[in-house]
């Protein structure tokens, strides 16, 4: 018993909560529309394993086999690359006000 309470209770143990993202807007339909594309893939892998146990399919089996590669191919170069996501930008410069502040900054 003490030891559950320890480890649910102990700073070390906690999950510590995001402080950087902001909440999500659930009556968002765009937002709701991007969550449900984002489970395309798995959908995709549902698929193929389905056409590749009911019809036994090489064409098949080789689709799923490229876009796997594709997929760990992706994966590996993300980490190889690592590159920073652009800063955010919460003002919307029209491009006359771009030219014009950059001409009085010269």
């Amino acid at each position: 018993m003490f030891i559950m309470y320890a480890l649910t209770t102990h700073p070390i143990y906690s999950i510590p909560k995001p402080t950087n993202i902001p909440p999500q807007d659930s009556s968002d339909p765009i937002s709701y529309l991007c969550a449900w594309l984002a489970l395309v893939p798995q959908a995709l892998c549902v698929i193929y394993v389905t056409l590749i146990w009911s019809t036994r399919e090489a064409e098949i089996l080789l689709m799923f086999t490229g876009q796997m590669g594709c997929e760990a191919l992706n994966f590996m170069l993300k980490r190889a690359i690592k590159e920073e996501r652009p800063k955010r930008e919460f003002a919307f410069v029209s491009g006359r006000e771009r030219v014009v502040s950059a001409e009085t900054n010269c």
